[in-house]
């Protein structure tokens, strides 16, 4: 059996002027994506700490924390401002709340080098989570 590495893939479509897709069949295939649905890449995630502090991240430089309002900067700036911005928070366990809940900072626009996410319990009051993780997808 013959093993067909990327480099391998990467030089033969170099030399015959083919366009590589993620969303071609044979991308699919190795992701268990099948089906016509295209396939968007997650441009940058973070796991942060309700302090600020990031456990982990791809594409964030920094997290900035003000009375739970977050900031996240995009260590390169994404190419334009419609992206999509998912946010999962756990409540902190000092807190009699059940939930909490995230929302964009009212009145903020997404920009190419950044967005703002507050936290909130359920009676509305702003919330400092254990953990917060966001995933940005364009």
């Amino acid at each position: 059996m013959t093993v067909i590495t990327d480099t391998d893939i990467q030089s033969v479509a170099l030399a015959s002027s083919v366009t590589m897709s993620a969303n071609q069949s044979c991308v699919k295939t190795a992701l268990n994506s099948s089906g016509d649905a295209g396939i968007y890449a997650v441009r940058a995630w973070v796991n942060v700490a309700g302090s600020g502090t990031i456990n982990g991240d791809a594409g964030f430089s920094t997290v900035g924390v003000s009375t739970a309002l977050y900031t996240f900067n995009f260590s390169t700036n994404m190419p334009d401002d419609d992206y999509s911005v998912s946010a999962l928070a756990q409540r902190s366990s000092s807190d009699a709340s059940s939930n909490c809940f995230c929302a964009l900072e009212k009145g903020t626009t997404l920009s190419t080098s950044l967005f703002k996410i507050y936290v909130f319990d359920t009676s509305n009051a702003t919330h400092t989570p254990n953990l917060l993780c966001v995933q940005v997808v364009r």
